[in-house]
């Protein structure tokens, strides 16, 4: 219960205002103070032009000049019209500009918070999904809609509707009445619908996510061409079609709801409206009220009924709309995150990992099964086994991007559950197997690893080391963009993979790891990199995950792995000598260096 009252439509909205205003201060004081000024003036304008209709009538009336005090009620009135006209001026500029403001603001807190969420949590599919939904949430439609329409309604409309309300009161309390027969049944439908486009959401989070790759696969430029190749167009376009379909529905079935409330509501506040016109015609032929204020409130009477359909039903009803996606990016900014110490690492960096145990999300097969290792200072440790070993995830362990579920890792002293990441990761480069192709220039490529200490030179070192031959006799051209989508030029498999290594040698930390990077560099260019590679590790700690056993006889000491467990360790001649689990991978992968020799 309590989670629910924390995620009410007030909450949710005074939380995000709060949000923005930390940010924003001046600008939401700003477009605040703009909307609650032209909702008083507004009515201002009303009373006003009652005024003004008044004495012309008492002119008229009893056949006198025309008095001074005419013309001041005019220039009252006309002043006010001016105004009126500047405020919404005002707001129609602040209005335009906050949605910039506001969806930067909100963005700025999802990716914040998306950096401080354990990396193991987007293994999950219904995290993903969660990811997904609040990135949706914090763009123009979700949270930046909603607080707009907020402010427009609590800070302008209801205002004014207060002010009129007293006004109308003061004439007689019966047309306050019909007010509320207008105002409370549209209030009441929105609230209703609230749940209706919650439930909306949350069912259709899953489907829009694989709507969207669906659409990818058949036309985005990195499926495009496999897809024409594979012939696999009319497959993924009727996977495309089912979805949405099956989204259509969804979509379809809540708005039915949500008619069926509307349509009642809408009757009820005719019914106001009808009233109103006639309760004013009986009053002003009674002499209720003057002529002035049945002039004035009828001119008005369109601007009431403007202002309910804006803002309970046009406003309100997109916010419930919405409440869904805007509860998904709270619930988000919410998730649960690793407290994190301070504490200060030993200088002589080890790592070790402690009877370690590791499963995925939702799944009970442990990947890895009571792991013991200790990497000293200095020494380069290679990491074997077959595919599904448990290599990559053991070094993920290794490097504190995942936490076991059972026994500890130790970098320096410091449990990586207990570390502050940034202080253990600021160690640690890593090149591995999935590496990203990123869409900028040759040294945005390198220096991203370290984007505070940004050095040319350095970059140009780091490309050097990697053997990328992007350019000519080292002379790299920096400025040269690696996408054709943005006018630059594109890069074999094994050109990536070069940049990717030259990314980890400019981050230059005390632990270095390559998960698998070469895969698309035949062994010759491989065999260059790693004894690169290996001078590189001097006075670090160098892990080496490799499926190519003859590269591992550069490592002080191979790990051999084998359904989650570590099954032989030592050096290359030791595990030679052993005839075991390593000896019959080197004698069946031999064959292969010989056949490629030749």
């Amino acid at each position: 219960m309590k989670r629910e009252k924390k995620y009410t439509i007030l909450n949710m909205v005074f939380r995000l205002y709060c949000m923005a205003f930390k940010q924003y201060p001046l600008r939401m004081l700003g477009m605040s103070i703009v909307l609650f000024l032209n909702g008083i003036n507004s009515v201002m304008v009303t009373y006003f032009t009652e005024k003004f209709f008044n004495k012309v009538e008492d002119t008229v009336k009893y056949g006198i000049e025309i008095p001074y005090v005419l013309f001041v009620s005019l220039g009252i009135m006309l002043s006010m019209i001016v105004i009126a006209h500047v405020l919404n001026a005002l707001e129609n500029y602040l209005g335009d500009t906050i949605h910039i403001w506001l969806k930067q603001t909100y963005m700025n807190y999802l990716h914040e918070k998306m950096d401080r969420i354990d990396l193991i949590k987007f293994e999950n599919t219904t995290f993903l999904d969660r990811v997904a939904k609040a990135v949706e949430a914090s763009g123009d439609e979700g949270c930046t809609f909603t607080v707009v329409a907020f402010m427009v309604v609590f800070l302008g409309n209801i205002p004014y509707i207060l002010a009129m309300s007293i006004y109308l009161y003061r004439l007689h309390p019966k047309l306050l009445i019909c007010i509320f027969l207008v105002f409370l049944p549209t209030l009441l439908s929105q609230f209703l619908k609230v749940n209706f486009f919650a439930d909306l959401e949350e069912n259709l989070a899953n489907p829009s996510r694989r709507m969207d790759y669906y659409n990818e696969c058949i036309s985005g430029i990195n499926y495009v061409r496999e897809t024409r190749q594979l012939g696999a167009f009319n497959y993924f376009f009727k996977l495309y079609k089912e979805i949405v379909e099956k989204v259509n529905t969804y979509v379809w079935k809540t708005n039915g709801k949500a008619a069926k409330i509307d349509i009642v509501m809408c009757a009820i506040t005719l019914v106001g409206y009808i009233g109103i016109l006639i309760l004013l015609v009986k009053y002003a032929v009674g002499g209720i009220i003057s002529i002035g204020a049945f002039a004035a409130v009828f001119q008005s009477i369109s601007m009431i009924f403007e202002i309910f359909d804006c803002a309970i039903v046009q406003q309100m009803g997109s916010v419930n709309s919405k409440s869904g996606l805007v509860r998904n990016y709270l619930e988000f900014l919410d998730e649960e995150e690793r407290i994190m110490d301070s504490k200060v690492m030993d200088e002589k960096t080890r790592i070790i990992a402690d009877n370690v145990t590791f499963s995925y999300p939702n799944s009970n097969n442990e990947i890895l099964k009571s792991i013991s290792l200790k990497i000293e200072n200095n020494e380069l440790l290679a990491i074997v086994g077959e595919n599904g070993a448990g290599k990559s995830t053991l070094v993920k362990l290794l490097t504190g991007l995942y936490q076991p579920d059972k026994g500890q890792v130790l970098i320096g002293g410091i449990d990586t559950r207990e570390c502050n990441r940034n202080i253990y990761q600021e160690t640690i480069s890593g090149i591995f197997q999935q590496f990203q192709k990123y869409k900028m220039l040759i040294d945005e490529n390198v220096y991203i690893s370290k984007p505070n200490k940004y050095n040319a030179d350095r970059v140009k070192a780091a490309l050097n080391m990697a053997d990328a031959d992007i350019g000519h006799e080292g002379n790299y051209k920096l400025d040269i963009m690696l996408s054709r989508e943005f006018d630059g030029i594109e890069l074999s498999s094994g050109q990536w993979q070069r940049i990717a290594i030259a990314r980890g040698i400019y981050r230059d930390s005390n632990i270095i790891v390559l998960d698998e990077p070469t895969a698309a560099i035949d062994p010759i260019e491989e065999a260059k990199i790693y004894k690169k590679f290996t001078e590189l590790a001097k006075g670090k700690i160098a892990i080496l995950v490799t499926h190519r056993i003859g590269s591992c006889k550069i490592a002080d000491r191979i790990c051999v792995m084998d359904k989650g467990k570590i099954v032989e360790i030592g050096s290359h001649a030791q595990l030679m000598k052993k005839r075991g689990k390593y000896y019959s991978m080197y004698i069946a992968q031999s064959q292969w260096y010989k056949e490629e020799a030749n």
